[in-house]
């Protein structure tokens, strides 16, 4: 997982970049369009590669948020072809800000919904069930 001090330094460039230029406000309706999409993309990602695979959660979580910063990193891609459009740093500081907080989310759900035995270590665990005795189980 990435650590808030390289969030930081990656998000705060991006920030600046398009700061300097004026034309783009940092909190505008689209900046919270950008921040919705990215973090349902990546709960959505999360919860098909959950379905879908057996990853452990964390490969799961960054998989998401790597899945969903690609339409935000298209989308300015395209824009910055179009006449009179340009790539908005801004755009991409929220969809990145959006796709973590939705791996993020969708990371805690997971371990606060899973039954309680998913959340054991793995390796040998000694386990105890009602009418089946005492059991060593290998996960």
């Amino acid at each position: 997982m990435l650590r808030p001090t390289a969030v930081l330094l990656i998000v705060a460039p991006l920030l600046a970049s398009s700061a300097a230029r004026g034309e783009d406000r940092f909190w505008s309706r689209d900046k919270a369009q950008h921040l919705a999409l990215s973090a349902a993309i990546s709960v959505g990602w999360y919860a098909t590669t959950t379905l879908l695979g057996d990853d452990p959660r964390p490969v799961r979580a960054l998989l998401s948020f790597s899945l969903a910063l690609a339409p935000g990193l298209l989308k300015e891609l395209y824009d910055s072809g179009r006449p009179g459009k340009s790539f908005s740093t801004q755009d991409l500081a929220w969809d990145l800000i959006g796709a973590a907080t939705g791996s993020l989310l969708a990371l805690l759900l997971d371990w606060l919904l899973a039954r309680p035995r998913d959340r054991l270590p793995r390796g040998p665990t000694l386990w105890v069930e009602r009418g089946a005795g005492l059991e060593l189980r290998f996960r």
